[in-house]
């Protein structure tokens, strides 16, 4: 998936990735 594709750009695991999309979507729910 493109998560996996962010994770080897950045250098980080794929659940960090997941877990941030996570965390972003929650912000942005909570803003709107």
């Amino acid at each position: 998936g493109s998560s996996r594709k962010i994770a080897e750009a950045l250098g980080v695991d794929q659940s960090t990735i997941v877990r941030k999309l996570q965390k972003y979507q929650l912000n942005r729910d909570g803003e709107s």
